[in-house]
């Protein structure tokens, strides 16, 4: 089985979000990346915690992403992560990370209720080297954002502005290529007075058509 990263429809953004574990520095790293409908890189930003358990980790890997979309007024978006756990999580109703799970909803309301859409691993590639290179961060060290994109990963945008197709071994016969999630799915309450941004850094969005 072979498959790349799929750019979204005309006029819709991608965010793709992922989070990866670094034993020996005893931290996870999380990232994420915008990109429009042809490629084009938007922006993007890495970060680092202490370590704690993959789902909560993926949660505030997607939490960060839709406060960066939410921040630079990134509408008609597409939402991709490659963890099954996070899309149940957020159609949960009992949950030990119920605080983290209600922002993501509150964020996603706020975005105009975009898709939550379980992509494979092969395909969040630019997402995950951020979050391998967020791992490697200092404790301290606030959320990054990113006015151009940075050079330890540009082999992965390339491949995926270009189509390149990735070989995924997998036993399992669920297509979770269809599994998904959408503020559609609950009745839920917002709380205006939310607060939506936490100690992250300036971000600047670059004008360069940047692929």
């Amino acid at each position: 089985m072979h498959v790349k990263w799929n750019s979204p429809t005309n006029e819709y953004s991608k965010l793709n979000s992922d989070e990866a574990c670094s034993i020996p520095n005893q931290k996870r790293g999380f990232g994420g990346v915008i990109r429009d409908s042809t490629g084009k890189w938007l922006l993007e930003y890495m970060g680092t915690r202490p370590m704690r358990k993959h789902s909560y980790m993926e949660l505030t890997a997607l939490q960060e992403s839709l406060r960066l979309a939410l921040q630079h007024n990134t509408t008609s978006l597409e939402v991709n992560v490659d963890s099954t756990e996070v899309i149940s999580l957020l159609g949960s109703l009992n949950s030990h990370y119920s605080s983290l799970i209600h922002e993501c909803r509150y964020l996603l309301h706020q975005l105009d209720r975009p898709w939550v859409i379980h992509t494979y691993r092969e395909q969040n590639q630019v997402a995950n080297k951020l979050a391998k290179y967020g791992a490697t961060l200092d404790h301290n060290a606030p959320t990054t954002g990113f006015v151009q994109p940075p050079s330890f990963k540009i082999q992965e945008l390339l491949a995926d502005h270009r189509g390149t197709l990735h070989k995924r071994t997998t036993h399992t016969t669920v297509q979770l290529e269809h599994l998904s999630f959408c503020l559609d799915m609950l009745a839920i309450s917002c709380n205006s007075n939310h607060v939506l941004f936490g100690n992250a850094t300036q971000i600047g969005v670059s004008d360069q058509p940047y692929f």
